[in-house]
């Protein structure tokens, strides 16, 4: 069936136009020889229902990963199948009391993820009903499990949500995160699509009513209404199709060597069990590891899969993760109280956590917070904003936050820019605490950054104001601003940023202007004189850009992400040891168009910075987390 529908779109294009470097993002691979692979249709049943078959699957993973290729799992949950005399094997991840096979399962694949595999909800049970049917869509695997003709209660928006959501609770069951959804055989109604779009922004199946389809991802902008609103999503299509022979790898190599899209397939892992043999120890026996027999590839043996991975490297194809081709996937939105201005929006980790909270500052001076819940569903209603400060903070108060007394938690701390004074609330986890002088900079500065300069691990602070870069150590409970050593700005709308970007566990100094379409990157010693690392230059948006920094791939190296917010377009730009920065293959977008303003957090506490667009006019903060890794 997914053959077909590809035909279909086949047969009305041949070729697409590209737009050039119009930073539109319209076709984000083009000419970029990625490749993405999709492990289809694995369950707890059908060719994975036995020990010896999940030792297989293990081989498979395992010869991918030696050859690091990252892969993508498509995870069926629940496995249903009816025998010919009538009884129904029926297991799945949600299960109340799994059995060995089941425990078996569920840890093979936790292993999988936590080696860099990406899982997808696959359906939930990727079958239909519970009496055979004539034309066996009752088995898992054949089946389809939405819009079937016969049953139009399928084809319905709710069933696609109850569907969905089982998915979802099995995979939290389980200990497993998804990271896609893909409905069994590409079928569903548009409706249901919707639905899907609203619980998970990235859907791993071409879009049928975009020919874009044909080559690459296609990225909507929309608003998802069913449930909490979320804005965007994304279609990640597999044009290369799948395989079921040898003919299917000569088509896949064939294309390949003209192919200037997403080189992404999909593949059956149970075609090659027939190339494994099981290993045996000085005795005979088979040998086990963690519970599992122990398969290896027979030697000599030319398998299908071997013949694409090796088959698209030969033609310059750099197997890559959808996290890679998509550096974010398109989330939650969180409604912010009447009145929130971005001057008065921060993040940080105030309740030790170990994720980032929302910290609003309100037109009176009250700060509230928000420890938001950033799992799947993306559509979830989040909990109100608490009060963590009901007495105020003064009107010329500038706020931040920063870990002032060295406990793992953000405080936070208020400047006053005519008189220079810091005021201190320290965070006790549950609320902000009676304010507390912390000493005084000069006068006049309009940005301030945290940081540490010296590796003694208290914070000191970067300073600007229109003309130069100052800093500011952290002394006996306050700041001791270090009067002679400044920098000078090259251009006065340059934003600072600090961070180690090269890996020399030293913190540099990143300047981003928008207006000169230029970064520029500084050492910092610790008696915080600057010296130059070089100069980027990056491609102008045409009203002006925004830059928010933070680690986006949990490598430890700080990365700057610049966003063109007319186009919706954010790029990122590596924290990288050899060139301090370098910029990532893909953009991300067009995603939160319009008259927003950027920040970055880590919302799920994973490690790696997220992105958030603040719309002042509506009142909302969109979140686009990130899954990726360090690059292997």
């Amino acid at each position: 069936m997914k053959r077909a529908l590809l035909a279909v779109l086949l047969a009305a294009v041949i070729a697409l136009p590209v737009q050039g470097q119009s930073r539109t993002n319209s076709f984000p691979n083009h000419d970029k020889h990625h490749a993405l692979l999709r492990l289809e249709d694995v369950s707890p049943g059908g060719s994975y229902a036995t020990l010896d078959d999940l030792g297989r699957l293990r081989a498979v993973f395992e010869y991918l990963n030696e050859e690091q290729v990252p892969f993508h799992v498509a995870v069926i949950s629940r496995s249903k199948l009816l025998h010919a005399d009538g009884t129904w094997y029926e297991k799945g991840i949600d299960d109340p009391h799994p059995d060995e096979h089941l425990q078996k399962f569920i840890k093979l694949l936790q292993s999988a993820e936590q080696k860099g595999a990406v899982l997808g909800m696959h359906g939930y049970s990727h079958q239909y009903g519970d009496v055979r049917r004539g034309d066996g869509w009752q088995d898992t695997g054949v089946g389809y499990e939405f819009a079937i003709k016969d049953a139009p209660e399928t084809s319905t928006a709710p069933y696609a949500a109850e569907k969905i959501t089982k998915s979802l609770s099995a995979f939290e069951k389980a200990g497993l995160t998804p990271g896609f959804w893909e409905s069994p055989h590409y079928q569903q109604t548009r409706e249901q699509e919707k639905v899907f779009r609203s619980y998970m922004g990235v859907l791993y199946q071409p879009d049928f009513f975009s020919l874009k389809s044909l080559k690459d991802q296609v990225v909507y902008q929309d608003e998802n209404a069913y449930g909490s609103t979320t804005l965007g999503s994304v279609y990640v299509p597999a044009p290369f199709s799948y395989v079921t022979g040898q003919h299917d790898v000569e088509r896949i190599l064939k294309r390949g060597d003209r192919f200037r899209g997403l080189g992404a397939t999909f593949f059956h892992p149970y075609l090659e069990f027939d190339h494994l043999e099981a290993t045996t120890d000085a005795s005979g026996a088979q040998e086990q590891r963690d519970g599992l027999p122990v398969y290896r590839y027979k030697q000599g043996e030319v398998t299908y899969l071997h013949q694409i991975v090796e088959g698209l490297r030969k033609r310059d194809f750099d197997w890559v993760s959808l996290h890679d081709v998509l550096p974010f996937s398109p989330a939650h939105r969180v409604q912010l109280p009447i009145g929130t201005t971005a001057e008065h929006l921060l993040f940080g980790n105030v309740s030790g956590s170990g994720q980032d909270s929302l910290v609003v500052v309100d037109s009176e001076g009250r700060v509230s917070v928000l420890q938001g819940n950033y799992s799947w569903p993306r559509n979830r209603a989040q909990s109100p904003f608490t009060s963590w400060l009901p007495t105020g903070l003064q009107p010329n108060d500038t706020p931040f936050l920063v870990d002032v007394n060295r406990d793992g938690i953000s405080d936070l701390l208020t400047y006053q820019e005519e008189k220079g004074e810091l005021n201190a609330y320290l965070s006790n986890k549950m609320s902000f605490e009676a304010v507390k002088r912390y000493g005084s900079l000069q006068p006049g500065w309009k940005r301030i950054v945290p940081c540490d300069l010296n590796g003694d691990h208290n914070p000191d602070l970067i300073l600007k104001n229109e003309q130069t870069i100052g800093v500011a150590l952290h002394e006996n409970d306050s700041f001791r601003p270090l009067t002679e050593q400044f920098l000078y700005l090259k251009h006065a709308d340059s934003v600072p940023f600090v961070g180690d970007v090269n890996g020399d566990q030293q913190q540099e100094l990143i300047l981003y202007s928008a207006s000169a379409g230029e970064i520029e990157l500084y050492a910092i010693s610790r008696a915080g004189e600057f010296s130059s690392l070089g100069t980027y230059q990056v491609p102008k948006p045409k009203r002006g850009g925004q830059a928010v920094a933070g680690d986006t791939n949990g490598d430890g190296l700080t990365d700057l992400v610049i966003y063109d917010a007319q186009r919706g377009i954010w790029e990122v730009w590596q924290g990288d040891r050899e060139l301090g920065l370098k910029p990532l293959d893909n953009l991300y977008g067009p995603w939160a168009r319009g008259e927003r303003i950027a920040f970055s957090a880590d919302l799920d506490g994973n490690g790696k910075t997220d992105i958030t667009a603040f719309d002042p006019a509506e009142g909302v903060l969109d979140i686009s987390l990130s899954f990726r890794g360090p690059k292997k």
